[in-house]
């Protein structure tokens, strides 16, 4: 088709020499701007393909470019110059004779923290999680990389410090009310210094080098060899930036090397799409550009050719509130943002949809709308000859969910980009079986495996002994009698041997579990794990890509943040008919026919700020133009990320969210809330459902909705189950229901009914995670404590450190650094307390550490309270200690188990608690509360409401953020990932 530019496409075409910023928005044909400014540049023998540098950001898209600028200029893909930033900044490296190994920057963090100890961490070393500074070291390096700052820089800045008494930096996150020293302050910055300084070396000594590195590199490359930046100079006589957006200084900074005094550069991109900050990208890389070339020619690209009026003027009106480029060109090119003119709106006049703000009643309704407006909208263009494409968008991919099941209710044909393969149930029965063949003790990789179809193992027989066991046989003894059992052991011991005598490599030992376990090899989620196995034996962190090996990194991928994902940017696009699910992220550059966009609620999308643990100080930032880390800065870019999704839309576009909480304005609290009063808006802009509908009748056919749903889902689930899920979503044993609770049972029920079942029912025999372990230790020590009091023994500081020390070399802790870190923070904290307390008057004790077993109607309920002091007249005092992060007043005013003690001290022994204390360890404070009748009485409340649902046999899942953390993660059936390949989408496509 011939490509005919509108007046404003043509001027970015035919300019000739000198620079040139571009601004695209949305859907402008900036691609083919880029192509067309190309083949003019060719055909009017300006330049030759191989004297033009094209640089963009992904590699679809710097394949795309190469493939269209090839067809329009006649030259051959190699000839082509089309890169990545990174691709091109590698071949400069190559070419200039420098040997390197990629490391990623998820990879160094996991070796970062299998070798944290070397670190020598003093002040960000953190008992329950020693990994978190590590994160943000590594933003720290990116950012300092894009700045083109090294170790030495942050030194002397820190140095300086020191030395002038400017004001400091934050270093750090600190309890309310604490005011770090200056000392202290300068010291954490020091230890940055120190460990940036000893990450460089490192990587220098193994010769690996991150992404961020390879542009500072590059740049040192060019700038001490006038020879090698004279031939790059000559392969660049005129680039070409796409997405010049996502431009970070330091790629900004080697662009103005590579153009020289010509400055032939030619900038495109759209400030409003700036949606990769945490890359470095910054919307003010176009001030950059304007204060670098100042003689610059400007054009903004305003007519829209791929979305309808209503879309682009809500789109418009929502990024309006972000701060516009203010510069204008010296010619006097102004880039004020406008709203874009539909093209096709033009071309092919219809009636307009206007955007639809769907409002619905929870993840449920809202995944309920969205199917059956897809499904309706197939059926309505089944007859048409062109299949309109679906995109359905959202911030975080654990918010797809729902939805994903109800296409799958619906047999309508979906693809998931971005789905972790980790989470499949074939891929976790894959890890197990590897892990249990390193491992044979590990109890959650053996139940896992021992579930599995192939050895008919009766889930009724184990799901019996396991309850009756308590967790306190090893399964491996438990298996032996078991019908089936000795049939896992002896698949595992062989495998184990194969592997073992052929000297298999970990992915060799993955395809010797796959055919010993008969699990399906040409699945994709295995066949996708396998080769994230085999890539990983080619890391630069890998030392011999052993089983072994591969199973202590395989370890810490979820807490440093790598998913396996199915798909790729380089895959091929799905049928049409396909419909398509994945993070505005990962939308951007794409678009479809009709648009979704989930969950468009304050703190779900746009996503709530999270400070970081550290800034990085604006003294070491090139230009003063850049954003810092701020809560305006992220606000932003949140309202760009929701424009990028709106402009995927061509013909109609959907917003969905819940309603607010207000009485005076229940619109849904976000974006949608200013949208929706913005009175220009009316004719484009339509809430489904109309006002009226929040009547009580619509909530509570919502709220019965909501409850049909879980049980249809959960109905579905034990249909479907296969392997371990069969066996957890078994009807629990009869003990279950008649079984005691307790405080923490009821948190638990609360938090996930399928939790408290697996954890209460089938007490799968595993490990203790390590705050739970230093919990129990110092609970031991100050009940010691307490007794000595009692007796009239008083005991001192080393007496009960000694005691600490004792019982912490008995704990089975898994990770010999984090017994470190716990020993360290425990004696300081038993040092403290005794200090604290050696020579206060001591309380009147009554008892510690005393258990109860009372009745609340028919239920059992028992616990243990740490200390509990007489106050006279049978009033007592409640003291419960804490280990963890220090709780506040409002967590001890709603704490259940302070009044659970409650109601145990007036029902087990006539007690009134008049005071309940929560002592937190970490600072020695305590924090004070009581407990009126009521709210004893509400305590007793839900206790029974607890209790009746666990005998109805309520034990339906509730996934959220818990899920992260929880022990049952890689056992539970409910946070499992179905594949629904791409594959067998456009396979169901054309069975329709």
């Amino acid at each position: 088709m011939l490509f005919a530019p509108n007046p404003k496409q043509k001027i970015a075409i035919e300019h000739e020499r000198g620079p040139m910023l571009v601004v695209a928005s949305a859907g402008t044909g900036k691609t083919s701007v880029l192509v067309q400014r190309v083949a003019r540049l060719v055909h009017a023998n300006l330049a030759a393909p191989g004297e033009i540098l094209c640089v963009t950001y992904m590699r679809n898209a710097a394949r795309e470019l190469k493939e269209r600028i090839a067809a329009e200029t006649g030259a051959t893909a190699r000839d082509v110059q089309a890169y990545t930033i990174h691709g091109y900044c590698e071949g400069v490296l190559r070419r200039a004779g420098q040997d390197f190994r990629h490391i990623e920057k998820e990879d160094l963090w996991i070796y970062l923290r299998q070798n944290i100890q070397s670190l020598e961490l003093r002040h960000f070393s953190k008992a329950s999680n020693p990994g978190e500074f590590l994160h943000d070291l590594l933003e720290l390096f990116d950012r300092c990389n894009d700045e083109l700052k090294t170790s030495a820089d942050y030194a002397a800045y820190v140095d300086n410090l020191r030395k002038s008494g400017a004001s400091l930096p934050r270093v750090g996150k600190f309890p309310e009310g604490y005011e770090p020293a200056r000392e202290e302050i300068l010291g954490r910055c020091e230890e940055i210094a120190r460990v940036f300084a000893k990450l460089e070396s490192i990587l220098a000594a193994k010769g690996m080098m991150t992404y961020g590195q390879m542009i500072p590199a590059t740049i040192n490359v060019l700038r001490n060899s006038p020879a090698t930046l004279a031939q790059e100079r000559e392969r660049a006589r005129f680039m070409l930036v796409d997405e010049f957006q996502d431009c970070n200084r330091g790629q900004i900074e080697l662009m103005a090397l590579l153009a020289g005094d010509d400055r032939n550069i030619f900038a495109v991109g759209d400030p409003d799409q700036a949606i990769y900050r945490f890359r470095g990208a910054t919307s003010a890389a176009f001030e950059e550009f304007l204060s670098l070339y100042p003689e610059a020619r400007g054009v903004v690209l305003d007519e829209n050719q791929r979305s309808r009026t209503p879309i682009l003027r809500c789109a418009y009106t929502l990024i309006h509130e972000n701060p516009g480029i203010a510069v204008p060109t010296r010619a006097g090119d102004s880039f004020a943002r406008a709203l874009p003119i539909s093209v096709r709106d033009n071309r092919q006049p219809a009636a307009l949809q206007p955007v639809v703000a769907a409002i619905g009643k929870g993840r449920e309704a809202e995944a309920n709308e969205v199917a059956a407006c897809i499904e309706e909208m197939r059926k309505t263009s089944s007859t048409s000859s062109s299949k309109p494409r679906f995109g359905v968008l959202y911030r975080q991919h654990i918010h797809r969910n729902d939805v994903v099941a109800e296409l799958a209710r619906r047999g309508i044909p979906y693809a998931v980009s971005g789905l972790n393969v980790l989470d499949t149930p074939e891929v976790r029965d894959l890890a197990a079986i590897l892990r249990a063949m390193v491992f044979p003790y590990d109890g959650t990789s053996l139940f896992r495996v021992s579930a599995l179809p192939v050895f008919g193992i009766d889930g009724a027989t184990i799901q019996g002994m396991l309850s009756k066991a308590r967790g306190k046989t090893p399964l491996p003894e438990l298996l032996a009698t078991i019908p089936g059992g000795n049939k896992v052991i002896a698949a595992l011991d062989e495998a184990r041997r194969v592997a073992v005598n052929s000297g298999a490599s970990a992915s060799q030992a993955a395809e010797i579990a796959v055919r010993r376990f008969h699990l399906d090899r040409h699945h994709d989620a295995v066949d996708a794990f396998v080769r994230f196995i085999k890539n990983w034996e080619f890391k630069a962190t890998t030392e011999i890509g052993e089983l072994h090996e591969f199973l202590a990194y395989f370890d810490w991928l979820s807490a440093a943040g790598i998913t396996v994902n199915v798909d790729s940017e380089d895959d091929p696009e799905p049928d049409r008919e396909v419909v398509r699910l994945m993070t505005a992220h990962s939308a951007k550059g794409l678009e479809f026919e009709h648009v979704f966009i989930l969950r468009a609620n304050s703190n779900t999308f746009p996503k709530s700020y999270k400070e970081a643990l550290f800034e990085f100080p604006q003294e070491l930032r090139a230009s003063g133009i850049f954003q810092g880390d701020s809560k305006s800065a992220h606000n932003e870019e949140e309202r760009r990320l929701f424009y990028v999704a709106m402009t995927r839309a061509r013909d109609t576009l959907s917003v969905c969210a819940a309603p607010g909480r207000g009485a005076k304005n229940p619109s849904p609290a976000g974006y949608l809330r200013n949208l929706l009063c913005d009175l220009k808006l009316r004719p484009t802009l339509a809430k489904n459902p109309p006002p009226g509908a929040t009547d009580l009748l619509v909530e509570r056919q919502m709220r019965a909705y909501t409850l049909d749903t879980i049980a249809a889902r959960a109905a579905e689930l034990q249909e479907s189950a296969a392997g371990v899920a069969s066996w957890l979503l078994r009807p629990p044993s009869t003990t279950l229901a008649s079984a005691s609770l307790s405080a923490g049972a009821i948190d638990r029920y609360d938090t996930c009914p399928l939790k408290f079942k697996i954890h209460f029912d089938w007490r799968v025999p595993g490990s203790v995670s390590a705050n739970l372990l230093y919990g129990n230790v110092m609970h031991q020590v100050l009940k010691d404590y307490y007794d000595a009091v009692l007796a009239g023994k008083p005991r001192s500081a080393e007496q009960s450190v000694s005691l600490f020390n004792q019982l912490m070399d008995e704990a089975p802790f898994d990770d010999a650094h984090q017994r470190e870190l716990y020993l360290a923070k425990g004696r300081a904290e038993v040092a403290e307390f005794v200090a604290l307390h050696k020579d206060e008057t001591p309380p009147k004790i009554l008892a510690t550490e005393r258990t109860f077993d009372i009745k609340i109607g028919e239920t059992r309920v028992t616990g243990r309270i740490d200390r509990m002091d007489d106050l006279g007249n049978s009033c007592v005092r409640i003291v419960d200690y804490k280990t963890g992060i220090p709780k506040d007043q409002d967590k001890a005013d709603k704490s259940l188990q302070l009044s659970i003690y409650a109601l145990a001290a007036q029902v087990a022994w006539g007690h009134h608690a008049e005071k309940l204390v929560l002592y937190n360890l970490a600072d020695q404070s305590e924090i004070e509360t009581t407990r009126e009748t009521v709210e004893v009485e509400a305590a007793r409340a839900k206790i029974q409401e607890v209790a009746e649902a666990i005998a109805a046999g309520d034990f339906h899942a509730n996934p959220g953020r818990h899920c992260d953390w929880c022990d049952y993660r890689e056992l539970c059936p409910a946070t499992e990932q179905r594949l629904y390949s791409i594959a067998s989408a456009q396979a169901a496509v054309g069975t329709n």
